[in-house]
């Protein structure tokens, strides 16, 4: 079953943003290369586990300037926000 959560870009800047849904069958990118502007949001859905639970690892780098990059894995519950930013690597 599908949970959905948000992706919400609060970086000081847009970014490019990537996520692995950890769940599913081979581990596929479930979002490639999404730009999401300066305090916007992004919905999505992710393969929930057998607790109900989503599992991702999101990655992301500043539209200008390529070396602000950074990467974290986090479980989510449906309903989850999920605070991307470059701003703690």
């Amino acid at each position: 079953m599908t949970i959905n959560i948000t992706l919400d870009n609060t970086d000081q800047g847009d970014l490019f943003v990537s996520v692995v849904d950890l769940n599913l069958a081979g581990t596929p990118t479930i979002l490639n290369n999404q730009r999401i502007n300066e305090s916007e949001s992004w919905a999505l859905g992710v393969q929930e586990d057998g607790d109900g639970n989503g599992s991702i690892t999101w990655s992301a780098q500043r539209t200008d300037d390529a070396a602000r990059t950074a990467r974290h894995t986090v479980s989510v519950g449906s309903g989850d926000t999920v605070d991307v930013t470059t701003q703690f690597g």
